[in-house]
């Protein structure tokens, strides 16, 4: 299987809240895990399924390091890998540069970590 993705994924564990809508009203709430983010979505893993149709706009707060950040986004695939298990391709619609600069500076410490540098502190 081909990779479609322009960034690179990331394998991270981070708990994750999401907020489904029904126009602007919020329709539903829970908490979840990433599997691996990139800079540009999340894969997510629920132990409950989003009752919201793919494509729907879902806003997330991500925590990451000491901040937590909220991002739009929308639902682009889903899966059950196994009975109660519910995995979601999560795309991100955000376009405010703060939010981005905390995510990518997240990606980059990560990445520094894991190549053998020491992480990154603020």
């Amino acid at each position: 299987m081909t990779d479609r993705r322009k960034d690179p994924r990331l394998d991270t564990l981070l708990l994750i809240h999401l907020e489904t809508y029904d126009g602007d009203a919020v329709a539903g709430q829970g908490m979840g895990r990433t599997i691996d983010i990139s800079r540009s979505g999340v894969r997510l893993e629920t132990r409950f399924p989003i009752n919201a149709p793919e494509k729907s706009l879902i806003l997330v707060a991500i925590g990451v390091r000491n901040e937590v950040v909220e991002i739009k986004a929308r639902i682009v695939r889903t899966s059950t890998p196994e009975p109660g298990v519910y995995h979601y391709g999560i795309q991100f619609l955000e376009q405010d540069p703060k939010k981005l600069k905390i995510l990518d500076a997240y990606i980059q410490a990560f990445m520094n970590h894991k190549n053998g540098g020491a992480p990154e502190s603020e």
